[in-house]
C-alpha cells in the first residue's frame, strides 16, 4: 500500500509539474510572439517612414530643373544594420552623393547621433557626401542643430534646406490652418421674420 501511495503522489507531482510546465511554456510563447509582433510593427512603422523620406527627397530635388536624380537607394552598413538613404544625383553634368539619415523624432540625443553617424558616413565614403537629416517634422531646434553641424534637413511638412554645392534649396511650408465651415443659412422665412423684429 505504502508503495502504491508513493507512486500516485509521485504522478501527480509530475502531472502539476507538467502543467506548470505548461503554463510557463505557453507564457513565455505568448510574451516572445507578442515582442516579435511589436518588433515587426516597429519594422514596418520603419520601413514606412523610410519610403516617405525617400519620395520627399525625390521630390524636392525633382522641383529643380539642374537636378538629375540618378538613383535613390537605402544602404545596410555596420554590425546592427544601420541604414543611411544614399542618393546618387547630377548637378551640371557633375555627380554628387547624398547621404541621409532618418529620424523618427525630434529628439536632441536622438537627432545628435544621427548627426554623428552622418560625419561617419562622410569620413568613410571619402568622396564628396553631403549630409542629409529626415525627419517627419524639425522643430526650430532641430533646424539650429542642423544649421550648426553643417547637415541639410527635409521634414516631411515640406520644409527643407539643402546646400548641393551649386545649388541651395531652401522650402519653408506654412502651418496648416483649419478653414472654419461656412455659416449657416437660415431659411428664406426666418430671414423675413428677423427682419421684421428688427
Amino acid at each position: 500500500m505504502a508503495g502504491t501511495l508513493q507512486s500516485c503522489e509521485r504522478r501527480r507531482d509530475f502531472s502539476f509539474g507538467g502543467i506548470d510546465r505548461l503554463l510557463v511554456a505557453f507564457k513565455s510563447a505568448f510574451l516572445r510572439t507578442r515582442a516579435t509582433r511589436a518588433r515587426e510593427r516597429r519594422k514596418s512603422m520603419q520601413r514606412h517612414l523610410e519610403y516617405e523620406a525617400i519620395e520627399a527627397l525625390r521630390e524636392t530635388l525633382q522641383q529643380i530643373s539642374v537636378i538629375t536624380v540618378k538613383d535613390i537607394i537605402v544602404d545596410r552598413h555596420g554590425h546592427r544594420g544601420e541604414k543611411t538613404i544614399l542618393g546618387h544625383i547630377e548637378i551640371y553634368r557633375h555627380a554628387h552623393l547624398l547621404a541621409c539619415k532618418v529620424v523618427s523624432t525630434c529628439d536632441v540625443l536622438q537627432l545628435q547621433r544621427a548627426v554623428l553617424e552622418l560625419h561617419q558616413v562622410t569620413n568613410e565614403r571619402g568622396v564628396m557626401v553631403i549630409p542629409i537629416l529626415i525627419a517627419p517634422t524639425m522643430s526650430e531646434e532641430a533646424q539650429t542643430l542642423c544649421r550648426n553641424n553643417d547637415v541639410g534637413f527635409l521634414d516631411l511638412d515640406g520644409n527643407a534646406r539643402l546646400y548641393l554645392d551649386e545649388v541651395f534649396i531652401v522650402k519653408r511650408s506654412l502651418p496648416q490652418k483649419t478653414i472654419p465651415p461656412p455659416a449657416e443659412i437660415l431659411p428664406t422665412s426666418e430671414t423675413a421674420h428677423f427682419a421684421q423684429v428688427a
